[in-house]
């Protein structure tokens, strides 16, 4: 009887042990799907050049994921067209802290390829409004990544990157009204012509965020190591 007992101590342990480890390993993760997202439109005489388009720009449409330089040719008239769009992510009522946050990963989905030798920039913009589009700015937001993959890359139409410190910060200061703003945008070269756009539609935009395990984990992690003591305090007796 002693050593039934003490086999089923024994096997017990090994169950405890391996909920253990697995609490142990697990951090939470949390998928942030965007808010809303709106295409940004500014345009400048081709007399003044690609590099002099102004330093302003109004949102122009919801839900147009087009990003993209367009010349002249394209547009009609004497313009270039410089196409943002810019994705907001609510953030308030997460329920994380800021410290608890041990990553964040931005990815999103390439759709429709205009021009295949786009490269992609992230700005992190200054201003985040959930309700007042006309107050975010087109420029002057501060640069996170450059020259993602190109949209014509066949073996991957989805991409990622790290925004792990944007992502702390624009939590630090959430509110119900303002989360955090990115926007994205073409670098060259352009190699379009005067006539051509280089660009193409952004999809499926999402934040993957792991957090420290939550204080209820390490209390079962805690009582699970007492219970493993115990165990072996009884086996050994």
């Amino acid at each position: 009887m002693k050593t039934n007992t003490a086999s089923l101590l024994r096997k017990l342990a090994l169950c405890l042990s391996a909920s253990v480890l697995t609490f142990t390993a697990n951090a939470a993760l949390i998928n942030v799907p965007y808010y809303s997202e709106q295409l940004y439109a500014a345009y400048n005489s081709v007399n003044q050049g690609l590099n002099q388009i102004g330093t302003f720009g109004l949102p122009s449409g919801a839900n147009n994921k087009f990003t993209a330089i367009a010349g002249p040719g394209y547009i009609g008239g004497d313009y270039w067209g410089d196409f943002r769009t810019t994705w907001q992510f609510k953030l308030d009522e997460l329920g994380i802290n800021a410290a608890d946050v041990t990553s964040a990963t931005l990815i999103w989905t390439r759709g429709q390829i205009l021009w295949p030798s786009a490269n992609l920039a992230i700005d992190v913009l200054p201003i985040s409004n959930l309700s007042n589009w006309n107050v975010i700015p087109m420029y002057g937001g501060t640069t996170i990544d450059m020259e993602l993959p190109t949209f014509a890359d066949p073996a991957q139409t989805t991409d990622q990157t790290d925004i792990t410190n944007v992502f702390k910060t624009a939590l630090g200061n959430a509110t119900s009204n303002s989360g955090l703003a990115l926007q994205f945008y073409f670098v060259g070269p352009y190699e379009g012509g005067g006539s051509a756009y280089q660009g193409g539609f952004l999809d499926t935009m999402s934040i993957n965020v792991t957090t420290v395990p939550e204080p209820s984990t390490y209390a079962l992690v805690l009582g699970g190591i007492a219970t493993l003591l115990l165990i072996r305090r009884r086996v050994q007796s």
